[in-house]
């Protein structure tokens, strides 16, 4: 089956969200806070808390699945560390889910023939080796060996990039290092996560005319063919609202996608995992796909995740034409998305 039949296939409920109705197209499943390294910005690995076990996890997803779910995207922590990780994406593409993985590459060199069935594996890219090491425990080795794996047996992936005071005039390194690879980088401004509870990211942040200096390079990168995959209208966003701004558009978050925390909490998108985890004092949810339709509308002050202001820019830009959704939508996937084959 090729791989673009699953934009094919949501378009209907696309539509529907657009009439009014909720239908969870994405899901990203938080599967752990567990990781194998102390980033410098994330407070994510100290939230602890409990995790579904795998036959939750496999129930959750075809629960979801039967609610018109097509893609499904595996998150944490680090994913990796969870042991029955390979099984998980067996039987996601079992039910007919495209996969994604997001992971810091560490033990991909180990554990890349259990998740060679994903259809895209996203790996996080600090920057040159001497950056890479600074903000991320000294993975950089480990992590190209592992994208040297991924690489020599054919696994598709991408890498993403969060755009901060150390890494901002790199950029141009990251895209060489894509350009190796001929794969793109998805690339989002640093944000404070509702998980960093000492605030450790804001040491990080660039200043405003910075970051509006570094969306108007990738903008003319993007323009030359340089591997960027963020499209442009997320980058024209990023520069006109971050840090403190809220992008001017309508949200989708818990009417087209949904994130779920480690315990199973069902939420809006990733800025609502904390707040989740408090309402449910970490209780496993009964019916996980009954609470995604009874999830209020939701508005952050800030919007700046990759993901979510991506669809969200999509949608709104359906609304005024198709057409250029299609164009929005094709301008940040992967190739791979398109005219691969299984």
């Amino acid at each position: 089956m090729k791989i673009n039949n699953f934009f094919l296939k949501s378009i209907p409920p696309t539509l529907k969200v657009l009439l009014g109705a909720k239908v969870p197209l994405r899901v990203t499943q938080y599967i752990t806070e567990r990781c194998n390294l102390d980033c410098l910005y994330c407070g994510r690995h100290e939230s602890g808390g409990q995790e579904l076990a795998t036959d939750e996890v496999k129930s959750l997803m075809s629960s979801f699945r039967r609610a018109g779910t097509l893609f499904w995207a595996f998150n944490g922590g680090e994913v990796l560390v969870r042991d029955d990780i390979g099984d998980l994406v067996n039987f996601a593409k079992s039910l007919g889910l495209f996969v994604n993985i997001s992971t810091n590459g560490t033990l991909l060199a180990r554990k890349y023939r259990e998740i060679r069935n994903a259809d895209l594996i996203n790996i996080t890219l600090e920057g040159p080796k001497e950056i890479h090491d600074e903000m991320r425990s000294r993975s950089y080795d480990l992590m190209c060996k592992g994208v040297e794996a991924l690489a020599g047996n054919g696994i598709r992936f991408t890498f993403t990039t969060q755009i901060n005071n150390r890494n901002i005039d790199s950029l141009g390194f990251i895209l060489d290092f894509a350009e190796r690879y001929r794969t793109k980088v998805v690339f989002q401004p640093i944000r404070i996560q509702k998980e960093d509870s000492e605030g450790k990211s804001q040491a990080f942040f660039p200043t405003r005319g910075k970051m509006q200096q570094t969306m108007d390079y990738l903008l003319k990168e993007k323009a030359r063919g340089r591997r960027v995959a963020s499209s442009a209208n997320f980058l024209q966003q990023i520069k006109a609202s971050w840090p403190a701004g809220r992008p001017d558009m309508s949200c989708f978050a818990g009417k087209l996608y949904c994130s779920i925390t480690p315990e199973g909490a069902v939420t809006a998108c990733c800025d609502t995992l904390q707040a989740a985890r408090k309402e449910g004092n970490g209780r496993k949810p009964k019916n996980a796909v009954e609470d995604f339709y009874l999830l209020p509308a939701f508005q952050c002050s800030t919007c700046y995740a990759s993901t979510p202001l991506e669809a969200n820019i999509a949608m709104s830009t359906c609304l005024k034409s198709p057409l250029a959704a299609i164009r929005q939508v094709e301008s940040f996937l992967p190739r791979p998305f398109w005219n691969a084959r299984r």
